[in-house]
């Protein structure tokens, strides 16, 4: 988890506040994103496999901000929306935790959830440097770094027209590198 919003992280903030329905923040963790989000204005999904993580998000949340944000507790994997139409998703360093046939899968179904307008935010950890991650429950999470070249084509693939990617340092000491995309769908 973030400390602070990174690069992407602002920029998904930013281009959701103005839009007209609600978006869709997966691995929230603590709320970072989605409470800068819900300051704004913004209404958000807010999903996370952590239940505490979940609760201490809904605990920060101001009271007037409250029915503009909707948790959900699950793995991405199991999620999905039959009829959704999010205006942004935010996926930031998500995606490396699952294999690249579960990134696939993922992106599909990101470009399902926001097909026509839609925009995807997504950023990985890329094989530069350590990971500096926690472990958790006492065991190293397993991480799938991806290039920004392999992420790209990923999301190309999956129907995305990619608008910008950038490489950064993340907002927490250490000297991992994570790559970020901005997406949307292509027709």
């Amino acid at each position: 988890m973030s400390p602070r919003l990174d690069p992407l992280s602002l920029k998904f903030v930013i281009w959701a506040q103005q839009a007209g329905a609600p978006s869709l923040d997966v691995g929230c963790g603590d709320g970072i994103a989605a409470l800068a989000l819900l300051a704004r204005g913004g209404h958000v999904v807010a999903i996370d496999s952590d239940v505490e993580a979940l609760q201490r998000l809904v605990e920060r949340t101001p009271p007037e901000q409250c029915r503009r944000l909707k948790v959900r507790l699950g793995e991405l994997s199991a999620i999905d929306f039959k009829a959704a139409h999010f205006a942004a998703i935010h996926a930031a360093r998500v995606l490396h935790f699952l294999d690249l046939g579960a990134v696939e899968y993922s992106l599909r179904k990101f470009y399902r959830w926001l097909y026509p307008e839609g925009r995807l935010f997504v950023s990985v950890l890329t094989p530069i440097g350590a990971t500096g991650l926690p472990a958790q429950n006492g065991s190293d999470p397993q991480i799938y770094p991806l290039e920004e070249r392999t992420l790209r084509r990923q999301i190309s693939a999956a129907g995305f027209f990619v608008e910008d990617a950038s490489t950064y340092l993340p907002p927490w000491e250490g000297s991992q590198e994570c790559c970020a995309v901005i997406a949307r769908c292509a027709r």
